[in-house]
């Protein structure tokens, strides 16, 4: 009974240490996206305090018109004109401030989109310079490695010309 929930805990043991380590990358992964959330959250924001500055707007806009509206069954026939050009300008400034705030929200996609090209262009053009300086790094090595070769084959020579040097004296004083 004993031997059994002792090899059980051992069992419990190497599974706990798998699951530590199950544990931290859950952890790498939930920071990672929460970091990912933070930001969309952040655009989400953004965009939702726009939307509450349109909404805010077109309810100012909705009760500028109700009034107009008042105004009009209240006996002032005479500036229906007036209102109805108001009513035309009111609706013409909503439909172009929406058009703005949809070319803006399109604009900043397409800018997203570019520089998010130009990320990975320059993430690219960096390993093509990596790529480039290790190359470069061998090249030197190997420079440097010949003139190491060149400097002991002078060295050779230069030992070769004294002993021909000698070879030529000691035979001229044969002579």
């Amino acid at each position: 009974m004993n031997s059994r929930s002792g090899v059980g805990r051992f069992a419990n043991d190497v599974e706990g240490r798998t699951d530590k380590g199950k544990a931290a990358h859950m952890k790498a992964q939930k920071a990672s996206k929460e970091q990912q959330f933070d930001v969309m959250n952040k655009h989400y924001k953004q965009l939702e305090g726009r939307l509450d500055e349109m909404l805010s707007r077109i309810a100012k806009e909705t009760e500028e018109i109700k009034d107009l509206e008042q105004q009009l069954t209240d006996g002032q026939i005479a500036t229906n004109e007036a209102l109805k050009r108001d009513l035309e300008s009111i609706i013409i400034g909503l439909q172009e401030y929406l058009a703005s705030v949809k070319c803006q929200a399109k604009q900043a996609n397409d800018e997203c989109k570019e520089l998010q090209k130009d990320k990975e262009s320059l993430l690219q053009r960096l390993a093509d310079l990596e790529d480039e300086r290790n190359n470069l790094e061998i090249v030197a090595m190997d420079a440097e490695n010949m003139r190491k070769e060149i400097a002991m084959l002078e060295g050779a020579l230069q030992e070769q010309r004294e002993i021909n040097e000698s070879l030529k004296d000691a035979q001229g004083n044969i002579s």
